[in-house]
């Protein structure tokens, strides 16, 4: 069932396996280094979503198993088996089961220190996040969401202590997960986002990409994968799908003009990735713009 409210939608479309804890506290939490709002274990189906508009705090998913899909600043990235993110729920972002089920931990928290642990994770470029390892993580939160049996004050320490080292686990971690990213690779992955600038009004495929930066399709496939956290196609949508809002919002072109001007091969396959990616379809995105 879709709902809507002020600052978010979503489908709570999970198993009943699926647990969440809410925390209530005082002024005096407010003020320790970390505090949670909530954390929970998701086994998400099909259906499932969620669009934050403006949320407070700082979200950290980790994904157990499946698959899911991250849009956020204008980009789109895949939340696999053992990724872990931070987003800053201040910003506008939305996440969905990418194919058929999609089992999840998440923590949303905030506090003092919250805004500096943030910076070192994930500024200045969002990112996605690898650990050989994610015991520590799965433990922490699990800690968490048990702790809301705790009453008083003392629940408050024992948060504050795990979201402290969980961050401190995945800020350790950083170094171990990021790839190396030399200069010939730097070019490549540039040449593939300047071709799709270029020529994403027309039919583009693979093929057509991996020959003019003169790789293998497969090779180049997981290249950009591990270095961006998304796909070549998924890029692709992103970019065609934000040249269709713009088009949507700023001109009274037909929708199925919009599809054409935008590379797509026709209005029913731009409405269904339009509705997919953006929850609603292209005239309601015109109408409430």
């Amino acid at each position: 069932m879709n709902v809507k409210e002020a600052n978010r939608e979503y489908n709570l479309d999970i198993g009943e396996d699926s647990y969440s804890t809410i925390f209530y506290f005082s002024e005096k939490t407010e003020s320790m280094p970390f505090f949670s709002y909530c954390s929970g274990h998701f086994f998400c189906n099909r259906n499932y979503y969620t669009v934050n508009r403006v949320l407070e705090g700082y979200l950290i998913i980790y994904t157990i198993r499946g698959c899911g899909i991250l849009d956020i600043n204008n980009k789109t990235y895949t939340l696999d088996t053992n990724s872990v993110v931070l987003i800053d729920c201040n910003i506008p972002h939305s996440y969905r089961t990418k194919e058929d089920t999609w089992e999840l931990y998440y923590l949303r928290f905030a506090g003092r220190a919250a805004e500096t642990y943030y910076t070192m994770i994930s500024a200045p470029e969002f990112r996605v996040l690898h650990f050989k390892s994610t015991d520590n993580i799965r433990t922490c939160i699990e800690h968490n969401i048990n702790i809301s049996f705790i009453a008083g004050i003392r629940s408050s320490f024992i948060q504050n202590k795990i979201i402290t080292d969980l961050l401190t686990d995945i800020l350790l971690n950083c170094n171990a997960s990021e790839k190396r990213i030399d200069e010939s690779t730097k070019e490549t992955l540039k040449a593939v986002d300047n071709y799709i600038t270029i020529n994403y009004q027309n039919a583009i495929s693979l093929d057509d990409i991996a020959e003019h930066v003169h790789l293998n399709v497969n090779y180049l496939s997981r290249l950009y994968k591990t270095n961006t956290g998304t796909t070549i196609h998924e890029t692709l949508l992103t970019f065609r799908i934000n040249k269709a809002k713009d088009l949507l919002i700023n001109t009274d072109m037909k929708i199925a003009d919009i599809a054409e001007q935008v590379g797509f091969q026709s209005a029913n396959t731009f409405i269904r990735c339009f509705k997919k990616q953006v929850q609603m379809n292209p005239l309601a995105y015109r109408q409430c713009m």
